[in-house]
């Protein structure tokens, strides 16, 4: 079983069961798939998902890769500690 993803509709499903997942998410979903292997900063992704104008904790994106693990556990998101992360 695989995750079936709709870019264009923001659909992500398992087993014709829908994953909802916040804008958010679904951001950092497709920047991940776009770029599977590349290891994002933390930094990088806030600007990505958030935009440059957002100023807070780069703790949110822990927030955020914490809660897509959660929803969607057979991605294999990578943490590369002290730095960001990566899906594989």
């Amino acid at each position: 079983e695989e995750y079936k993803i709709d870019i264009n509709k923001r659909n992500v499903f398992i087993n014709d069961k829908e994953i909802k997942l916040t804008t958010l998410e679904f951001n950092l979903l497709n920047i991940f798939i776009n770029n599977l292997g590349k290891v994002f900063s933390r930094d990088e992704i806030l600007s990505l998902v958030w935009g440059d104008d957002y100023f807070g904790s780069d703790r949110a994106t822990d927030d955020l890769v914490r809660r897509l693990r959660k929803k969607m556990p057979k991605l294999n998101i990578n943490t590369i500690y002290g730095y960001g992360y990566r899906l594989s």
